[in-house]
């Protein structure tokens, strides 16, 4: 998975009304593979916590506002945001965000 395709799932994700099934299916497949078991990720803050990457910390509220942050980073600590309809939305595009993030650091570790 690149990173563009994570930032354009988050997008979608931020843009969606509500909890939609699809996009559920589009993260499981494009994360874990067609054959796991599919997560109400857009309708659970409990499911779209797993979607927070190791090692990162994540925070909500009520709103729809969340961010993921990487404390064990070198400050200042990579940080990414998210905004929707819903809190378990805004968590999911945080999520994503931050897999994409931590992705790119992977990558920029190897060439460093």
């Amino acid at each position: 998975m690149n990173v563009a395709d994570l930032m354009e799932l988050a997008e979608r994700v931020e843009a969606a009304a509500g909890p939609n099934y699809a996009l559920e299916v589009d993260i499981t497949r494009k994360l874990f593979g067609k054959m796991a078991a599919i997560k109400p990720y857009t309708a659970s803050l409990d499911a779209a916590m797993m979607l927070v990457p190791e090692g990162w910390s994540w925070t909500v509220d009520a709103v729809g506002r969340a961010s993921c942050f990487a404390p064990n980073e070198p400050k200042p600590w990579p940080r990414t945001g998210g905004l929707a309809t819903t809190p378990a939305l805004a968590l999911c595009a945080a999520a994503l965000r931050a897999r994409a993030n931590s992705n790119q650091m992977t990558v920029e570790r190897k060439d460093g």
